[in-house]
C-alpha cells in the first residue's frame, strides 16, 4: 500500500542499507524514466539486464492532487503512469539522492 511505501526508505536509511542513508521512493516522473520500450519486452518495459527480476507495478512518492485517496504508479507492465487507490498493494523501487 501506498503509505507503507513511503515508510519503508526510512527503515532502509536507518539499517544504513548498501552503506548509505538516503535511500528515498522516486516520484512519478523519475520513475518514469525507467520505462524503455526499446530494450524491454511488451511484457515489461525496463531494460532487463540493468533491472533484472523487476516487477511490473511501482509506487511513486507522487500524491494525486484532486484526490488524497490516490496516488500515482508506474507500470512497467505497459509502460504507462495512472493514478491509483493508496490501497492497493504494489511494488518499491527505491533510489538515492547521492549527493
Amino acid at each position: 500500500k501506498w503509505d507503507d511505501a513511503l515508510s519503508i526508505p526510512a527503515e532502509f536509511n536507518q539499517k544504513g542499507y548498501a552503506g548509505y542513508n538516503d535511500w528515498r521512493l522516486p516520484t512519478k516522473d523519475e520513475l518514469i524514466t525507467l520505462v524503455d520500450k526499446n530494450k524491454g519486452t511488451s511484457a515489461n518495459y525496463i531494460d532487463s539486464n540493468v533491472f533484472p527480476k523487476s516487477k511490473t507495478s511501482y509506487w511513486s512518492s507522487t500524491p494525486y492532487a484532486y484526490n488524497s485517496k490516490y496516488a500515482w504508479s508506474v507500470f512497467f507492465s505497459n509502460g504507462c503512469n495512472d493514478w491509483n487507490l493508496k490501497s492497493n498493494n504494489y511494488y518499491v523501487r527505491l533510489m538515492r539522492d547521492g549527493k
